[in-house]
């Protein structure tokens, strides 16, 4: 009886482990196209005004974001899904994105000036600093965007300012995170024809290539052994060129690429390219409509966060859409700007959002 028992307990821990996240005793569902209707708000925790990147980490219990801004910025880190905050001594200026390893071994932290730092993701320990050459430039000309490939070999960053216009050197680069030396890099003002920022960067599966999209609305793919740049998505007409700034995109878990343009959500895929949605509704507001665009790890669902006109100000949306069909899931409104930022865990289980000062987390708690 005391040999079956043990065995039980043990079959349990390795299910709930492998299919749910635990909470004291809570267990959670994973999200997916059938009940992401259905999340719930678990936790919440404030913070103080700062840069709204915030990064799950991959095989732990961490959530990473910003406090402060300027020469103000801190690295903080809270248990998920509680969101009880770890202490972490990371204290630098000018901090604009962070983001874990595949494997949440390592964080990666940039911000001005063209520093890249890369810290122990467990002891918060600083492992090394890359200083690109972007080192002279302005606070302008910020390090917004920034992924690690899945080997932890290299380290991809997009360059440039949400509002003002930059005049550095590069669109993004790929540098060896132990030799600091470039690998590829898209520069500003070449026959590609890209002047401005970089909007999202992002490796694919394999660590092959390096996608990248710019505030013109021009996708690119940096092939990572050759340093091969080609334009995947040109820049669209001027007739129809959106300025509010939604020009973003992701990497579904099957190798599709979704992307926002001129307020319609798009599907690009060895088919071509698909319309998801015609109706959304982002607007012209200002510079920085569309905030986030988030693929679930698993199931065939996109997390948008946008801002629209609310009695004079602005208020923040958060969508989820089921990208096979095209359907609408969850549509949440938050006057307080809360859902400025939007992120699955990598389990598939969790969404967090960054915004007003405060995160949260959602989930679907199991019935007990």
């Amino acid at each position: 009886m005391k040999r079956l028992m043990i065995l039980v307990l043990i079959g349990l821990t390795i299910a709930l482990s492998s299919n749910h996240s635990v909470h004291g005793i809570n267990v959670f569902h994973e999200i997916t196209v059938e009940n992401v209707n259905q999340i719930e708000e678990i936790a919440r925790a404030s913070v103080d005004e700062g840069w709204l990147s915030i990064a799950f980490q991959p095989g732990g219990q961490m959530l990473a974001g910003f406090e402060g801004l300027d020469d103000d910025a801190r690295v903080v880190i809270f248990s998920t899904p509680s969101l009880e905050r770890v202490e972490a001594e990371i204290e630098r200026q000018w901090l604009y994105a962070l983001t874990y390893s595949p494997d949440g071994s390592i964080l990666a932290v940039t911000g001005a000036y063209g520093l890249i730092e890369i810290f122990d993701a467990e002891t918060f320990e600083l492992i090394t600093a890359i200083q690109s050459d972007e080192a002279l430039l302005t606070v302008t000309d910020r390090m917004h965007q920034v992924a690690i490939d899945p080997t932890n070999r290299y380290v991809a960053v997009g360059y440039g300012h949400p509002v003002q216009y930059s005049y550095g050197t590069y669109i993004a680069q790929v540098i060896d995170i132990t030799t600091g030396e470039q690998i590829a890099a898209i520069m500003r003002g070449d026959d590609l024809g890209g002047v401005e920022s970089a909007s999202a960067v992002q490796f694919d599966e394999s660590g092959a290539f390096v996608y990248v999209t710019s505030w013109e609305d021009i996708l690119y793919q940096i092939d990572v052994e050759t340093g091969e740049v080609i334009v995947l998505v040109p820049e669209i007409g001027t007739s129809e060129k959106s300025s509010n700034g939604n020009r973003i995109f992701t990497l579904t878990n099957d190798g599709r690429i979704v992307y926002v343009s001129n307020n319609v959500i798009r599907l690009l895929s060895d088919n071509g390219i698909q319309d998801i949605a015609l109706d959304v509704e982002i607007t012209s507001l200002d510079w920085w409509a569309v905030s986030s665009l988030e693929a679930h790890p698993f199931q065939p669902l996109i997390a948008i966060s946008y801002v629209i006109p609310f009695e004079g100000w602005r208020s923040t949306v958060l969508q989820v859409w089921d990208i096979d069909k095209g359907e609408l899931k969850l549509d949440m409104r938050s006057p307080e700007q809360t859902f400025a930022r939007a992120i699955f865990s990598p389990d598939g289980t969790f969404l967090a959002t960054r915004g007003g000062g405060i995160v949260q987390m959602w989930g679907i708690p199991a019935d007990e």
